[in-house]
Protein backbone atom coordinates (compact mmCIF):
# COMPACT_ATOMS: atom_id res chain seq x y z
CA UNK A 1 0.00 0.00 0.00
CA UNK A 2 1.59 3.24 -1.17
CA UNK A 3 0.40 6.78 -1.87
CA UNK A 4 2.51 9.33 -3.72
CA UNK A 5 1.44 12.87 -4.49
CA UNK A 6 2.98 14.97 -7.26
CA UNK A 7 2.60 18.74 -7.06
CA UNK A 8 3.02 20.48 -10.42
CA UNK A 9 3.74 24.21 -10.31
CA UNK A 10 4.82 26.23 -13.36
CA UNK A 11 6.35 23.28 -15.18
CA UNK A 12 8.13 21.81 -12.14
CA UNK A 13 7.19 18.62 -10.29
CA UNK A 14 7.53 18.11 -6.55
CA UNK A 15 7.05 14.62 -5.11
CA UNK A 16 5.53 14.11 -1.70
CA UNK A 17 3.05 12.03 0.27
CA UNK A 18 -0.71 12.14 0.51
CA UNK A 19 -0.43 14.62 3.38
CA UNK A 20 0.74 17.22 0.85
CA UNK A 21 -2.44 16.76 -1.16
CA UNK A 22 -4.44 19.94 -0.93
CA UNK A 23 -7.27 20.69 -3.37
CA UNK A 24 -7.30 24.39 -2.63
CA UNK A 25 -8.30 25.11 -6.24
CA UNK A 26 -5.33 27.37 -6.91
CA UNK A 27 -5.17 27.71 -10.66
CA UNK A 28 -1.39 27.55 -10.77
CA UNK A 29 -1.11 24.25 -8.84
CA UNK A 30 -1.99 20.81 -10.26
CA UNK A 31 -2.03 17.69 -8.09
CA UNK A 32 -1.49 14.15 -9.30
CA UNK A 33 -1.96 11.42 -6.71
CA UNK A 34 -0.86 7.83 -7.28
CA UNK A 35 -2.52 5.26 -5.00
CA UNK A 36 -1.07 1.73 -5.16
CA UNK A 37 -2.89 -0.99 -3.22
CA UNK A 38 -3.01 -4.77 -3.01
CA UNK A 39 -6.82 -4.67 -3.08
CA UNK A 40 -8.98 -1.83 -4.33
CA UNK A 41 -10.94 -1.74 -1.08
CA UNK A 42 -7.81 -0.40 0.65
CA UNK A 43 -7.91 2.75 -1.50
CA UNK A 44 -11.02 4.01 0.33
CA UNK A 45 -9.15 3.92 3.63
CA UNK A 46 -6.15 5.80 2.20
CA UNK A 47 -8.30 8.52 0.64
CA UNK A 48 -10.55 9.15 3.65
CA UNK A 49 -8.62 12.37 4.61
CA UNK A 50 -9.21 13.83 1.14
CA UNK A 51 -12.94 14.23 1.85
CA UNK A 52 -14.32 12.92 -1.43
CA UNK A 53 -18.06 12.34 -2.01
CA UNK A 54 -19.25 9.16 -0.25
CA UNK A 55 -20.27 7.40 -3.48
CA UNK A 56 -16.70 7.51 -4.79
CA UNK A 57 -15.38 5.53 -1.83
CA UNK A 58 -17.96 2.88 -2.65
CA UNK A 59 -17.19 2.91 -6.37
CA UNK A 60 -13.49 2.38 -5.69
CA UNK A 61 -14.31 -1.01 -4.20
CA UNK A 62 -16.16 -2.15 -7.33
CA UNK A 63 -13.89 -1.70 -10.35
CA UNK A 64 -15.25 -2.20 -13.87
CA UNK A 65 -18.80 -1.12 -12.96
CA UNK A 66 -18.26 2.55 -13.85
CA UNK A 67 -16.73 2.58 -17.31
CA UNK A 68 -18.53 5.81 -18.22
CA UNK A 69 -17.28 8.77 -16.21
CA UNK A 70 -19.90 10.48 -14.13
CA UNK A 71 -19.95 13.59 -11.99
CA UNK A 72 -20.59 13.32 -8.28
CA UNK A 73 -20.72 16.81 -6.81
CA UNK A 74 -17.53 18.48 -8.06
CA UNK A 75 -15.70 15.21 -8.82
CA UNK A 76 -15.66 13.02 -11.91
CA UNK A 77 -15.20 9.29 -11.37
CA UNK A 78 -14.68 6.46 -13.83
CA UNK A 79 -12.62 3.41 -14.73
CA UNK A 80 -10.05 3.06 -17.53
CA UNK A 81 -9.61 -0.52 -18.69
CA UNK A 82 -6.25 -1.83 -19.83
CA UNK A 83 -4.64 -5.15 -20.72
CA UNK A 84 -2.19 -6.80 -18.32
CA UNK A 85 -0.64 -9.93 -19.87
CA UNK A 86 1.23 -10.76 -16.63
CA UNK A 87 -1.82 -10.75 -14.36
CA UNK A 88 -4.06 -13.71 -13.63
CA UNK A 89 -7.03 -11.65 -14.75
CA UNK A 90 -5.73 -9.95 -17.92
CA UNK A 91 -8.29 -7.12 -17.92
CA UNK A 92 -7.46 -4.56 -15.25
CA UNK A 93 -8.86 -1.14 -14.37
CA UNK A 94 -7.49 2.19 -13.25
CA UNK A 95 -9.79 4.06 -10.90
CA UNK A 96 -9.75 7.74 -11.93
CA UNK A 97 -10.94 10.61 -9.74
CA UNK A 98 -10.73 14.08 -11.24
CA UNK A 99 -11.36 17.44 -9.67
CA UNK A 100 -10.76 20.87 -11.15
CA UNK A 101 -7.03 20.85 -10.44
CA UNK A 102 -6.41 17.29 -9.20
CA UNK A 103 -6.19 13.84 -10.68
CA UNK A 104 -6.15 10.73 -8.45
CA UNK A 105 -5.18 7.35 -9.93
CA UNK A 106 -5.94 4.12 -8.05
CA UNK A 107 -4.37 0.85 -9.19
CA UNK A 108 -2.92 -2.40 -7.93
CA UNK A 109 0.71 -2.83 -6.89
CA UNK A 110 1.28 -5.51 -9.52
CA UNK A 111 0.63 -3.06 -12.35
CA UNK A 112 3.75 -1.66 -13.98
CA UNK A 113 2.05 0.18 -16.83
CA UNK A 114 2.28 3.55 -15.04
CA UNK A 115 6.00 3.42 -14.23
CA UNK A 116 7.16 5.21 -17.36
CA UNK A 117 4.28 7.68 -17.11
CA UNK A 118 5.41 8.94 -13.69
CA UNK A 119 9.07 8.88 -14.74
CA UNK A 120 8.28 11.18 -17.67
CA UNK A 121 6.08 13.52 -15.60
CA UNK A 122 8.73 16.29 -15.26
CA UNK A 123 9.22 16.37 -19.04
CA UNK A 124 5.45 16.39 -19.58
CA UNK A 125 4.99 19.26 -17.13
CA UNK A 126 7.77 21.30 -18.73
CA UNK A 127 6.46 20.70 -22.24
CA UNK A 128 2.82 21.44 -21.37
CA UNK A 129 3.60 24.66 -19.51
CA UNK A 130 0.46 26.71 -18.99
CA UNK A 131 -1.70 24.10 -20.72
CA UNK A 132 -1.10 21.71 -17.84
CA UNK A 133 -4.33 20.77 -16.11
CA UNK A 134 -6.11 17.74 -14.68
CA UNK A 135 -7.79 17.11 -18.04
CA UNK A 136 -4.47 17.30 -19.85
CA UNK A 137 -2.91 14.86 -17.36
CA UNK A 138 -5.78 12.45 -17.98
CA UNK A 139 -5.25 12.79 -21.73
CA UNK A 140 -1.51 12.07 -21.39
CA UNK A 141 -2.21 9.12 -19.09
CA UNK A 142 -4.64 7.49 -21.54
CA UNK A 143 -2.31 8.25 -24.45
CA UNK A 144 0.50 6.49 -22.55
CA UNK A 145 -1.70 3.42 -21.97
CA UNK A 146 -2.66 3.29 -25.66
CA UNK A 147 0.96 3.70 -26.71
CA UNK A 148 2.14 0.83 -24.49
CA UNK A 149 -0.67 -1.42 -25.63
CA UNK A 150 0.02 -0.42 -29.22
CA UNK A 151 3.57 -1.72 -28.81
CA UNK A 152 2.23 -5.00 -27.44
CA UNK A 153 -0.24 -5.36 -30.30
CA UNK A 154 2.59 -4.72 -32.75
CA UNK A 155 4.68 -7.45 -31.10
CA UNK A 156 1.79 -9.89 -31.50
CA UNK A 157 1.49 -8.97 -35.16
CA UNK A 158 5.20 -9.59 -35.61
CA UNK A 159 4.88 -13.00 -33.96
CA UNK A 160 1.98 -13.91 -36.24
CA UNK A 161 3.98 -12.83 -39.29
CA UNK A 162 6.95 -14.86 -38.04
CA UNK A 163 4.75 -17.95 -37.84
CA UNK A 164 3.47 -17.21 -41.33
CA UNK A 165 6.96 -17.25 -42.88
CA UNK A 166 7.52 -20.55 -44.73
CA UNK A 167 4.52 -21.91 -42.83
CA UNK A 168 3.96 -24.88 -45.18
CA UNK A 169 7.37 -26.31 -44.25
CA UNK A 170 7.49 -25.35 -40.57
CA UNK A 171 3.89 -25.90 -39.48
CA UNK A 172 4.80 -29.13 -37.65
CA UNK A 173 6.85 -27.05 -35.19
CA UNK A 174 3.77 -24.98 -34.25
CA UNK A 175 1.73 -26.21 -31.31
CA UNK A 176 -2.07 -25.81 -31.34
CA UNK A 177 -1.82 -24.19 -27.89
CA UNK A 178 0.02 -21.25 -29.50
CA UNK A 179 -3.04 -20.45 -31.60
CA UNK A 180 -5.30 -20.68 -28.56
CA UNK A 181 -3.03 -18.36 -26.54
CA UNK A 182 -2.82 -15.81 -29.37
CA UNK A 183 -6.57 -15.84 -29.86
CA UNK A 184 -7.18 -15.39 -26.14
CA UNK A 185 -4.79 -12.43 -25.96
CA UNK A 186 -6.37 -10.76 -28.99
CA UNK A 187 -9.85 -11.39 -27.61
CA UNK A 188 -8.89 -9.72 -24.32
CA UNK A 189 -7.35 -6.84 -26.26
CA UNK A 190 -10.59 -6.36 -28.14
CA UNK A 191 -12.58 -6.32 -24.92
CA UNK A 192 -10.25 -3.71 -23.40
CA UNK A 193 -10.31 -1.51 -26.50
CA UNK A 194 -14.11 -1.66 -26.61
CA UNK A 195 -14.28 -0.57 -22.97
CA UNK A 196 -11.77 2.24 -23.55
CA UNK A 197 -13.61 3.43 -26.64
CA UNK A 198 -16.87 3.40 -24.69
CA UNK A 199 -15.25 5.46 -21.90
CA UNK A 200 -13.81 8.08 -24.24
CA UNK A 201 -17.03 8.39 -26.22
CA UNK A 202 -18.38 10.15 -23.12
CA UNK A 203 -15.70 12.75 -22.23
CA UNK A 204 -14.95 12.56 -18.50
CA UNK A 205 -14.50 16.29 -17.93
CA UNK A 206 -16.76 19.27 -18.48
CA UNK A 207 -13.93 21.14 -20.12
CA UNK A 208 -13.46 18.31 -22.62
CA UNK A 209 -17.12 18.49 -23.59
CA UNK A 210 -16.78 22.19 -24.41
CA UNK A 211 -16.17 22.33 -28.18
CA UNK A 212 -14.23 25.56 -27.80
CA UNK A 213 -11.73 23.95 -25.45
CA UNK A 214 -8.45 22.54 -26.81
CA UNK A 215 -9.00 19.47 -24.62
CA UNK A 216 -11.91 18.44 -26.83
CA UNK A 217 -9.63 17.75 -29.80
CA UNK A 218 -7.21 15.87 -27.50
CA UNK A 219 -9.88 13.36 -26.57
CA UNK A 220 -10.98 13.13 -30.20
CA UNK A 221 -7.36 12.25 -30.99
CA UNK A 222 -7.50 9.44 -28.44
CA UNK A 223 -10.66 8.09 -30.06
CA UNK A 224 -8.94 8.09 -33.44
CA UNK A 225 -5.95 6.25 -31.96
CA UNK A 226 -8.30 3.70 -30.44
CA UNK A 227 -9.93 3.13 -33.83
CA UNK A 228 -6.51 2.45 -35.35
CA UNK A 229 -5.66 -0.02 -32.58
CA UNK A 230 -9.02 -1.76 -32.98
CA UNK A 231 -8.45 -2.10 -36.73
CA UNK A 232 -4.95 -3.44 -36.08
CA UNK A 233 -6.25 -6.07 -33.66
CA UNK A 234 -9.03 -7.02 -36.08
CA UNK A 235 -6.52 -7.41 -38.92
CA UNK A 236 -4.26 -9.54 -36.73
CA UNK A 237 -7.21 -11.71 -35.71
CA UNK A 238 -8.19 -12.27 -39.34
CA UNK A 239 -4.60 -13.18 -40.22
CA UNK A 240 -4.31 -15.52 -37.24
CA UNK A 241 -7.62 -17.23 -38.04
CA UNK A 242 -6.48 -17.69 -41.63
CA UNK A 243 -3.23 -19.27 -40.45
CA UNK A 244 -5.12 -21.50 -38.03
CA UNK A 245 -7.44 -22.70 -40.81
CA UNK A 246 -4.44 -23.35 -43.05
CA UNK A 247 -2.75 -25.21 -40.20
CA UNK A 248 -5.80 -27.44 -39.77
CA UNK A 249 -5.88 -28.12 -43.53
CA UNK A 250 -2.22 -29.14 -43.49
CA UNK A 251 -2.84 -31.46 -40.55
CA UNK A 252 -5.85 -32.93 -42.34
CA UNK A 253 -3.80 -33.43 -45.51
CA UNK A 254 -1.07 -35.16 -43.51
CA UNK A 255 -3.67 -37.38 -41.84
CA UNK A 256 -5.25 -38.19 -45.21
CA UNK A 257 -1.88 -39.23 -46.63
CA UNK A 258 -1.35 -41.62 -43.74
CA UNK A 259 -4.86 -42.97 -44.15
CA UNK A 260 -4.32 -43.48 -47.89
CA UNK A 261 -1.09 -45.34 -47.20
CA UNK A 262 -2.81 -47.62 -44.69
CA UNK A 263 -5.64 -48.18 -47.17
CA UNK A 264 -3.15 -49.30 -49.85
CA UNK A 265 -1.42 -51.64 -47.41
CA UNK A 266 -4.77 -53.06 -46.42
CA UNK A 267 -5.80 -53.50 -50.07
CA UNK A 268 -2.60 -55.48 -50.70
CA UNK A 269 -2.75 -57.71 -47.66
CA UNK A 270 -6.46 -58.53 -47.64
CA UNK A 271 -6.29 -60.84 -50.73
CA UNK A 272 -2.96 -62.24 -49.53
CA UNK A 273 -4.52 -63.03 -46.17
CA UNK A 274 -7.48 -64.62 -47.94
CA UNK A 275 -5.27 -66.93 -50.03
CA UNK A 276 -3.01 -67.92 -47.13
CA UNK A 277 -6.08 -68.41 -44.96
CA UNK A 278 -7.59 -70.81 -47.44
CA UNK A 279 -4.45 -72.92 -47.68
CA UNK A 280 -4.01 -72.81 -43.96
CA UNK A 281 -7.16 -74.92 -43.52
CA UNK A 282 -6.69 -78.46 -42.24
CA UNK A 283 -8.88 -80.27 -44.78
CA UNK A 284 -7.76 -83.73 -45.94
CA UNK A 285 -8.85 -83.34 -49.56
CA UNK A 286 -6.71 -80.35 -50.72
CA UNK A 287 -4.96 -81.55 -53.93
CA UNK A 288 -2.57 -78.56 -54.06
CA UNK A 289 -0.94 -79.67 -50.83
CA UNK A 290 0.43 -82.76 -52.53
CA UNK A 291 1.61 -80.90 -55.61
CA UNK A 292 5.42 -80.75 -55.85
CA UNK A 293 5.48 -77.13 -57.06
CA UNK A 294 2.41 -75.99 -55.07
CA UNK A 295 4.40 -73.89 -52.59
CA UNK A 296 6.30 -71.99 -55.28
CA UNK A 297 3.14 -71.54 -57.34
CA UNK A 298 1.35 -70.03 -54.36
CA UNK A 299 4.25 -67.64 -53.68
CA UNK A 300 4.12 -66.55 -57.30
CA UNK A 301 0.37 -65.92 -57.01
CA UNK A 302 0.94 -63.81 -53.89
CA UNK A 303 3.66 -61.76 -55.60
CA UNK A 304 1.41 -61.26 -58.62
CA UNK A 305 -1.48 -60.04 -56.48
CA UNK A 306 0.83 -57.63 -54.63
CA UNK A 307 2.20 -56.28 -57.91
CA UNK A 308 -1.27 -55.64 -59.27
CA UNK A 309 -2.32 -53.55 -56.24
CA UNK A 310 0.92 -51.59 -55.93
Amino acid sequence: MKATCYKIVEGTVEEGTLSTFDTDMQNDIIYLCDIQVERRIEASEILQPVMLPGKIYKFLQEPSDHIIFEYIDDCAYGEIAYFSSAAKDPIKYLGIIQQENALIIVHENTDSILGQFFDSLPAIAMQAGKEMGASFLLFVLIRHILKEKGKLIHSYREEVEEIDQDFDHKYSAVHPAEFRAFKQHLSNFNRVLEKQYFSLSFPPTKVAIDKESPYSQYFEMLLQNLKILKESVATTEVRLNSLHDHYNLLLQEKSNKRLNFLTIIQAIFVPLTLVTGIYGMNFVNMPELNWHYGYFFLLGVLVLISSVFM
